[in-house]
Order: C-alpha cells, then sequence, then structure tokens
C-alpha cells in the first residue's frame, strides 16, 4: 500500500510544531467550518462533533479535488478546550476575554481535553474505457460527506476518534500579571488563552497526563497510527 500523505486539518501554531518536531512531511489543509454554529451540552461531545466536522470538511476537500491523482491520505484534525466545573473555555476572543478566562482558571486543577478524528482516504482514477455510462458512477462512497462528481472515486477506509483528558494546575496571578500577560501575547489563538510552547511565563505548575495533548495533538493517540501507515518508524 502506498505510503498516505499526512493532512493536517488545522492551522494551529501547537499542532504543526509538534508534527515539525517529529520531521514527517505533511501538508496543511484547514478546515473552513464554523466553529460556533456547532452545538452541544456536553463539553465532550462537543469536542469530539468538532473534531468530527473538521476531518470530513478536509475530507470533502480532498474528495472533490479534480485532479484525477491515485493517492492516499491520512487526515488529521482535532479540537480542544479546557473544562472546569461542566464549564468550557475555548479560544479567547478578545484580550478582556482572555483576562476572564485566566481567571475563572487561575490556582484551580482544569481538564484540558482534545477530541481526535483520523481519517484514512485513497483516490483513484475513475476509467471510463470510453463509456459515458462509467462515469455515471464517479462519486464518493462516503457516508458523511457529500458525493463528488469528477473524474476520480474517493473512498474513507479508516476512521479513528478519540478523545484525551490531561489535569493542568494553574497558579494564582495579580491584576498587573494578567494585564501584562494578555498584552504580549496573542491568546486569541489558543484553546483556554494559554500554550505551553509559546509562553515563557510559569503560569501552569503541573501537567497530569499528556504534555502533547495540552499543545493540541496528544501523540498516544496519533503515533501508533503513523507506526502503523509506515509515516514514521
Amino acid at each position: 500500500m502506498q505510503t498516505p500523505t499526512l493532512i493536517l486539518a488545522s492551522a494551529s501554531i501547537g499542532r504543526k510544531g509538534l508534527l515539525t518536531k517529529l520531521g514527517i512531511p505533511f501538508e496543511i489543509i484547514p478546515s473552513s467550518i464554523n466553529e460556533d454554529d456547532i452545538l452541544h451540552q456536553n463539553p465532550y461531545k462537543l469536542l469530539q462533533k468538532r473534531a468530527r466536522a473538521k476531518a470530513e470538511n478536509v475530507l470533502s476537500q480532498l474528495t472533490h479535488n479534480p485532479q484525477p491523482t491515485s493517492h492516499n491520505f491520512l487526515i488529521v484534525a482535532a479540537d480542544s478546550e479546557a473544562v472546569l466545573d461542566g464549564k468550557t473555555y475555548g479560544k479567547a476572543k478578545d484580550r478582556e476575554d482572555a483576562k476572564r478566562i485566566v481567571k475563572a482558571l487561575m490556582g484551580k486543577t482544569h481538564e484540558f481535553a482534545t477530541a481526535t478524528c483520523i481519517i484514512q482516504l485513497s483516490c483513484h482514477p475513475e476509467h471510463s474505457e470510453g463509456s459515458s455510462e462509467a462515469k455515471k458512477h464517479t462519486v464518493s462512497d462516503l457516508d458523511s460527506s457529500p458525493s463528488a462528481q469528477n473524474d476520480q472515486r474517493c473512498k474513507e477506509q479508516a476512521r479513528c476518534e478519540d478523545l484525551t483528558k490531561t489535569r493542568v494546575t494553574t497558579q494564582k496571578m495579580s491584576d498587573s500579571e494578567i494585564n501584562q500577560y494578555v498584552t504580549r501575547y496573542d491568546f486569541t489563538r489558543f484553546a483556554a488563552a494559554y500554550a505551553l510552547t509559546e509562553t515563557p511565563w510559569d503560569w501552569v505548575t503541573k501537567i497530569d497526563g499528556s504534555y502533547t495533548n495540552v499543545v493540541g495533538l496528544p501523540f498516544k493517540i496519533l503515533l501508533p497510527i503513523l507506526r502503523k501507515f509506515k509515516i514514521i518508524f
């Protein structure tokens, strides 16, 4: 089997950085979904719905690619948030929102949860053999994405979905420290208004569980799959 091209369905700085450190080739195709349109009362099921929607959106983009090339893809999508007392904390809308999130989480232990959805997709040229009837069947075999009527047939081969939780403890900060914190860094890019890989601040004092999960892409889920497809050894 041809080694699949790894596709990161995210523009996340943290996720891109993690894959870059692995030293493996990958492409970035961000999903075009509006996350705010996806709702669920259960915070963990919400993350899973969003990760699934991201993966399926990129799957649809690849399926509708008119270039009739034979190729395999491994689409990796994820969605992360902090959860504390039943409330979720995603990306801050602005500095004031970042302050609100920091004040809510500081001095406490919260769960940082990441839902992952990984899909193997294979695409092959559709050979009409001179018959116009053959092209009538050039559609996607995927249950969850629109049919693709082009010169290739794409089919989902496998899917893995998971939810990883890590307990994260933070220290308290004064109002002055919080102001400096949110002024110095753009936390509208990061779930829960913090990023382990981007800031030198010692706000996070303890991590119980996967470090890479808090960055946004749990390797305990991803690495076995990458080894299975011989993307890493």
